[in-house]
């Protein structure tokens, strides 16, 4: 990894080597503020730019989902995987507690994404329809809409909208690494079972004959991968976002398309091929909240997404 000092330890090499071999491109998001006139079709918040035949999109019970991002990717400076051309529409339902399995074991009927791929004389801004939910039903900051307190009580807002940010992108694609230790195409070590790179086999048979030896090998390679982790995310902050190193950024909260997103939990993908299609960290000035401000991520299959099939994408939310 380049203007990193080496590991010293052959363990901490192999975490080195571990990650080069499972790098992944990605496209860092980059938020602005809107303004008053928007230059840019990609954003988050606001209102979607739709065909006037499309429908507003909603989950199998009938309620309206809550327009969260839309991606313009003649916008995108680098595509990779993703369409050279269309406008990719990011929903999803944006209730209180945020459970997107809870009325359903199904991931992919708490948000849609809508693929449109050629522009058209009849794409206009949509207006929410009249029963879409306030956000956080009315119990979570929205907007400029901050819930209020009477006689002890919490009087829910009416605000349905999130706040319109453009979006810019990263003109260069960064080459993310995993986000723990388990993750990854050729996860350097799962614990649980004997799923290691072939070089610490050896290491590892000698390993299970003593637990303390076990769990200290564990230990090492753990904290290097975290110490990686830790400075990619930091190179991030001070070389995308021109922020601090001890920035927000730093801890890997900023958004991206492809490669590997950032979590709170560090879950694993809905399903064995998924790609990151988009990952969307909590954003203030949109009052977009996920969680205790975590992420909300939209994966789709490898095989889908190379035939442009949006209509089984899986959602995710996770807080801090």
């Amino acid at each position: 990894m380049s203007n990193i000092l080496p590991f010293e330890s052959g363990e901490e090499r192999m975490v080195d080597a571990s990650i080069e071999s499972n790098r992944e491109p990605s496209l860092i998001l980059v938020p602005r503020d809107a303004g008053k006139e928007a230059k840019r079709a990609s954003k988050l918040g606001g209102l979607p730019v739709l065909s006037a035949d499309t429908e507003w999109p909603r989950d199998p019970k009938g309620r309206a989902l809550h327009f969260l991002a839309q991606i313009d990717c003649a916008e995108l400076p680098w595509h990779g995987r993703l369409p050279d051309v269309g406008v990719l529409s990011f929903f999803g339902r944006d209730d209180e507690e945020q459970i997107w399995s809870d009325d359903t074991d199904d991931p992919t009927e708490n948000c849609v994404v809508l693929y449109e791929n050629v522009f058209s004389a009849n794409q206009v801004i949509r207006q929410a329809p009249p029963d879409l939910a306030p956000i956080g039903d009315g119990l979570r900051r929205a907007a400029n809409c901050v819930p209020i307190w009477e006689n002890g009580k919490r009087i829910p807002h009416s605000c349905n909208i999130h706040i319109e940010r453009e979006i810019e992108f990263h003109p260069k694609p960064i080459m993310t690494i995993p986000e723990t230790i388990y993750h990854g195409r050729a996860p350097l070590a799962n614990f649980d079972s004997d799923e290691w790179i072939p070089a610490l086999q050896a290491k590892l048979h000698a390993a299970r004959n003593d637990a303390l030896r076990q769990i200290e090998l564990e230990d090492r390679l753990r904290e290097a991968f975290n110490r990686r982790r830790r400075e990619f995310n930091q190179s991030i902050a001070t070389g995308v976002f021109h922020k601090d190193a001890n920035s927000n950024e730093a801890f890997g909260h900023y958004s991206q398309m492809l490669g590997y997103p950032n979590t709170s939990q560090g879950s694993f993908p809905p399903i064995p091929d998924a790609i990151c299609l988009l990952n969307i960290a909590s954003d203030n000035e949109a009052g977009l909240y996920f969680g205790d401000f975590g992420f909300c991520t939209f994966w789709v299959s490898e095989a889908e997404l190379a035939r442009r099939d949006f209509s089984r994408v899986y959602g995710q939310i996770e807080g801090a």
